[in-house]
């Protein structure tokens, strides 16, 4: 019995201790130049642990890594209690990642901490857990493993609710939703930055706020909304203006930067990269640096000024060499690479193509970008067989990043409700039986929602896709017989092909698709709708969905098939159909915009011998004759050419 006294009374003396030197840090917070100076002087002649991983803070505040370094080593020498070690090396790995840029050695010391906190019985355990995963998730998103990055601030997030603990989740939402904006799964990263400007507005935490509308400008930015990124980039520019949020704000000028300079700003782009390389080098990070140089090379590069461009993307590269950030550092060689081939300069090229042991180690995004890259220099080299096979590895990364992407979304959803049930469980008594009803038919109500979802989402990858004219015709027959209205639609683009055309289907979740089929090069999609206008706005927001998907430029081509080729559909017809579509192509180039939309009309039914063997002359003469005609749409379905 006296044994359990002694032990209540040691975590009891625990608590007070790390109550008080909580106490002390919120004091040293307010002015840490006139703690650090008073602790200086009479630290040497103690040897109380706390005083020195108290200076450590001081240091950390005023960006002295030395000193940082040196007093933390020295807490954790002479001793400190179990939940203050823990701290205390979770407060190292900072050091060692904010002020060396040694990230390997911030994880190593994580690590440590980890296996501390386990065994750990104190009331901070849940705080220390949640800091600490959040911390992981910083480090190895530093390192660029992404997906070890998304997992524990996944788990910084669990703990965080589970002990109803604000401040924690509130870090632990900004960085899950900061690693959701790299990988441009805007959804989840709306999720996460959403339930962050919630916290943040009931902790009043104006620092966090300012971080919330940097990565809501930097998602608008993204999706090309620009005026609403810029509205968001500068309240976050307001609320960061404080000294110890330098490198926010550094990091708020070079996207507001960015933005404008793709906005056709261009001189006042330059005005804040100005600011900040001025801002960086006052706090000579390198890092933040080598960030303004890259600014400046994408500006240079809009600009055409490509040697000022090469200059400043070679600067960028040796400083993030020099800092051991791999992520940057190869993106970076690969935008040296992107500006050697634009400039036909194939030796350049291949010389500064990043020298990565494994790709795989990079973010899903980059390896992508890595491998097509690859591809254009193995073809450099007339290397043909791994040009191929690394254009299709970085077709296969493409589905594999979607696919995460859209997991990740749902996976957080579900923990979502599951934690605001959590929640609700923690704050609901025993006598509300009818609202905990309510609840959980809401739920009920919201998973059935989510299956239904996956459930539409899944049908047109299951659709079969037609290899042959034949088949596709059939169907439209059939559809014709019944007097249904169809428009045949046919997409083109650099990047679709056949082993693509799932992925592309995907997004076709409209239930009128009648059928599809992949000939010479090009999507052909059967719909059974008449009108026009709603066909346009659905390719607007299809546009959307294959430019995240894809990227490139797309071509659209539709027409009324009852009008062009009558009600019996001949599988022959194709050929001469083909030769439409090709001649639509020809006579209007492509332009600037990402979508260019054909439309083919008709002055009378069944214009041309479509089976004739002279199909090219008939159809020559019903475009002279102006039996067809051909327009260029804009989306709104009106003429634009």
């Amino acid at each position: 019995m006296r044994r359990h006294w002694w032990l209540l009374l040691g975590l009891w003396a625990s608590t007070l201790n790390a109550a008080d030197f909580a106490t002390r840090l919120e004091q040293q917070e307010k002015d840490p130049k006139t703690a650090v100076a008073s602790l200086s002087k009479t630290i040497e002649q103690s040897s109380n642990p706390e005083d020195w991983l108290l200076l450590s803070h001081g240091y950390l505040s005023l960006l002295n890594k030395d000193g940082a370094m040196t007093s933390v080593n020295k807490a954790l020498e002479l001793g400190l209690s179990p939940d203050l070690e823990v701290a205390a090396l979770k407060h190292k790995a900072l050091v060692y990642g904010l002020l060396f840029r040694d990230t390997p050695s911030a994880v190593d010391t994580l690590l440590l901490a980890e296996k501390h906190v386990q065994y750990l019985d104190h009331p901070s355990k849940p705080q220390l857990q949640a800091a600490i995963f959040e911390s992981f998730a910083q480090a190895y998103n530093q390192l660029g493993q992404i997906p070890k990055a998304v997992g524990y601030a996944d788990a910084a997030i669990e703990v965080a609710v589970e002990h109803q603990l604000a401040s924690e989740e509130l870090q632990a939402r900004l960085i899950a939703g900061r690693l959701a904006l790299q990988q441009n799964n805007f959804a989840l990263a709306q999720l996460h930055l959403s339930e962050g400007l919630r916290l943040a507005q009931e902790l009043g935490r104006t620092s966090s706020l300012g971080s919330i509308h940097l990565r809501l400008g930097m998602a608008y930015h993204k999706l090309q909304q620009y005026p609403l990124a810029l509205s968001h980039f500068q309240q976050a520019e307001q609320l960061l203006q404080m000294p110890e949020r330098r490198n926010q704000l550094i990091t708020v000028l070079l996207n507001k930067a960015q933005t404008l300079q793709q906005s056709g700003q261009s001189d006042l782009a330059a005005v804040e990269l100005q600011q900040a390389m001025k801002f960086a080098n006052e706090i000579n990070d390198p890092t933040m640096i080598a960030q303004a140089y890259y600014g400046q090379a994408e500006l240079a590069l809009a600009n055409k000024n490509w040697q000022q461009a090469e200059v400043l993307l070679s600067k960028a590269h040796e400083l993030y060499t020099q800092t051991r950030s791999v992520t940057m550092a190869t993106e970076t060689a690969l935008a040296q690479v992107e500006l050697a081939l634009d400039q036909n300069q194939p030796v350049k090229a291949i010389a500064y193509f990043p020298k990565v042991n494994d790709f795989k180690s990079l973010p899903l995004f980059l390896q992508e970008a890595f491998l097509q890259k690859s591809a254009k220099i193995h073809a450099l080299q007339q290397q043909w067989q791994q040009a191929y096979q690394q254009a299709e590895l970085a077709n296969q990364v493409r589905f594999t990043l979607d696919a995460e992407q859209q997991k990740q979304y749902i996976d957080s959803l579900q923990n979502s409700l599951s934690q605001k049930k959590l929640e609700q469980e923690l704050k609901l008594t025993a006598q509300q039986a009818k609202f905990w009803q309510l609840t959980a038919a809401f739920v009920t109500v919201m998973l059935v929602l989510m299956v239904a979802w996956l459930w539409r989402r899944r049908q047109p990858i299951t659709k079969q896709l037609n290899r042959d004219w034949p088949e596709f015709s059939k169907k439209a027959q059939s559809a014709l017989r019944s007097q249904q209205a169809l428009q045949l639609q046919i997409w083109q683009s650099d990047v679709l092909t056949e082993s693509n055309t799932s992925a592309v289907l995907a997004l076709f979740s409209e239930q009128n698709l009648l059928a599809s089929c992949w000939h010479e090069q090009k999507l052909w999609l059967l719909w059974q709708t008449s009108d026009e206008l709603t066909l346009n706005n659905d390719t607007l927001l299809r546009l959307a969905a294959l430019q995240q998907l894809l990227g490139s430029h797309w071509r659209s081509w539709q027409g009324d098939l009852m009008a062009l080729l009558g009600p019996t559909i001949q599988p022959q017809a194709v050929a001469g159909l083909s030769h439409l579509v090709n001649h639509s192509f020809a006579a209007f180039p492509p332009g600037a915009a990402k979508l260019q939309c054909l439309r083919a009309n008709c002055t009378q039914p069944v214009p041309c011998n479509w089976l004739g063997e002279n199909i090219q002359a008939d159809l020559h003469n019903a475009l002279q004759l102006g039996l067809i005609s051909v327009s260029e749409v804009s989306l709104d379905g009106h003429k634009a050419a």
